[in-house]
């Protein structure tokens, strides 16, 4: 017996299709901004709030909103809308802050909010169902970020300088 679990315990596990085709698809958290649908790796969200109050920044970009206190933390907050060129609009029930980390070459890693303006869901993406960052999904495109480059590297010593 003890030799038949040694033997188990040493076979290389067999895995199945459908176990190979769920590792490879990776969960993003999907949201929409001016009727437009994006989404970001949910691995790199760290929480998704409600608005609140924003404490400005002067002289600071158009679209960096302010820094929040969370948890002792200062985080920035980016208005995503201003960022992409949008027109600005008043803050609806529906809006919310998406929390996440971007890596920075210079600035290492760094958590900053995002102003948007509605999640919608968390999707499982399969490589098959992304071309040139976009994912189509039942027949909708959502526009795949890639927080990395959101901000240029002149906006991210910017937002470094004023919040860290």
């Amino acid at each position: 017996m003890q030799r038949e679990m040694r033997a188990a315990a040493t076979t290389t596990p067999v895995s199945l299709p459908s176990q190979k085709v769920e590792h490879e698809a990776e969960k993003y958290l999907t949201f929409r901004m001016s009727g437009d649908m994006f989404a970001v790796p949910f691995g790199r969200v760290r929480e998704i709030m409600g608005m609140q109050e924003i404490t400005a920044v002067p002289e600071s970009s158009v679209f960096l909103k302010g820094t929040i206190n969370l948890r002792g933390k200062i985080v920035p907050i980016v208005d995503l809308r201003l960022k992409f060129g949008l027109p600005e609009r008043e803050y609806k029930p529906r809006t919310c802050i998406v929390v996440m980390q971007i890596e920075s070459p210079t600035a290492g890693k760094v958590t900053m909010g995002i102003i948007v303006d509605s999640v919608a869901e968390v999707l499982l993406l399969r490589p098959n169902n992304i071309q040139n960052g976009i994912a189509r999904v039942q027949g909708k495109a959502k526009t795949l970020l890639d927080l990395d480059t959101l901000l240029s590297t002149e906006e991210m010593h910017g937002l470094v300088a004023v919040c860290y």
